[in-house]
């Protein structure tokens, strides 16, 4: 119950600032307009509707993923430059608690984002496409099995933001280190080239768990 009030206050937090809707709102749009952009540039055959849907999806993934990283470590970054992690640590509720509220409440924006991203591929899809393709369930079936694979990305590199933001206390060299870390490691995120999908996901979940394993113990320790 206290970890939800928790989440439930960094949820007003992010969304009183309003940077959270507008960079959200952003995101809807760039994708918009790099896939039309690309749909109307491009001279090779027009992609099915599920196919096209999930292209468009990826190119928000992507995208998102990067305002995401951003935002994680602002929310948890400004509360060391500006003092207010103080105020945070003298309330009756531990670090752990602290720390997980805040990535729960950026996983539900995330969340937020990424269920509206659906109906904006689908109609994308269908303004290249054509709608007539969504009744071909064999191709929907394919496109949210890549869906689902692609969100894995988001909580590990979520919990890299605020691990390394907790270790640096520093917003700028944090952004640095984990767009660093993700443009190298991207292309390995859920799966491995070359290794069983099980496996891939075991690991990295398991890399997941470690940073956050980190990161809760180095703000355990740390004096503010």
């Amino acid at each position: 119950m206290k970890l939800m009030m928790l989440v439930k206050n960094e949820n007003m937090k992010l969304y009183r600032q309003r940077s959270g809707m507008i960079s959200l709102i952003t995101a809807y749009a760039f994708t918009m307009l790099v896939a039309i952009g690309q749909y109307v540039i491009n001279s090779s055959p027009v992609l099915s509707y599920w196919d096209s849907a999930s292209y468009v999806l990826q190119i928000f993934i992507q995208l998102f993923m990067l305002v995401s990283m951003i935002i994680a470590i602002h929310i948890l970054g400004r509360e060391y430059s500006t003092g207010t992690m103080k105020l945070l640590l003298i309330r009756p509720h531990s670090r752990s608690r602290i720390l997980l509220s805040k990535y729960i409440a950026i996983l539900s924006y995330i969340l937020l984002g990424v269920l509206g991203s659906v109906p904006l591929a689908m109609t994308i899809a269908g303004i290249t496409s054509g709608f007539e393709g969504w009744i071909y369930v064999e191709d929907l079936h394919a496109a949210m099995k890549l869906f689902i694979t692609k969100l894995f990305i988001f909580p590990f590199y979520i919990a890299l933001a605020f691990t390394i933001t907790v270790l640096t206390r520093h917003q700028g060299l944090s952004l640095i280190i984990t767009i660093l870390f993700f443009a190298i490691t991207v292309n390995f995120v859920p799966v491995i080239p070359g290794m069983n999908i099980l496996i891939s996901f075991l690991f990295w979940t398991l890399l997941n768990a470690a940073f956050l394993f980190i990161g809760v113990r180095a703000f355990k320790q740390q004096e503010i």
